[in-house]
């Protein structure tokens, strides 16, 4: 009986452990964009200096929006290896949990400065 209580007990901790990690892999990525986001400055002087990136991995293939950049100020060589981690990590997610979509292809969109602000051209799909 005693036997029992403890194999009861080691598999009430197993499960608990594995809903814990599962919960903080889901939370993770959120963590993550919101880190690529805080790292985007959008100051400009010209249009020449707007880009967009593309964020997220739809199950189809593609990203799952865009977002809009200065390179006048934003670090881009520290945001694109977070942005190349982000999508890996939401490419695996969905692979491994067979997620699908409706397969609807998002074009990148022309990021101009506006008021000194990169923003997403009028009629841009994000």
């Amino acid at each position: 009986m005693k036997n029992r209580s403890i194999i009861t007990l080691l598999i009430a901790a197993s499960v608990i452990q594995v809903a814990h990690a599962e919960q903080i892999d889901e939370n993770r990525p959120q963590t993550k964009l919101e880190e690529i986001e805080s790292m985007l400055d959008l100051g400009c002087d010209n249009d020449n200096q707007c880009k967009s990136i593309g964020i997220g991995h739809s199950p189809c293939g593609g990203y799952t929006q865009y977002l809009v950049y200065s390179d006048k100020s934003t670090k881009v060589q520290q945001l694109m290896p977070l942005v190349e981690q982000y999508n890996l990590e939401q490419k695996q997610q969905n692979e491994s949990s067979g997620r699908v979509g409706i397969c609807i292809h998002i074009s990148a969109p022309k990021a101009v400065c506006s008021a000194n602000q990169c923003v997403k051209s009028e009629g841009a799909i994000q």
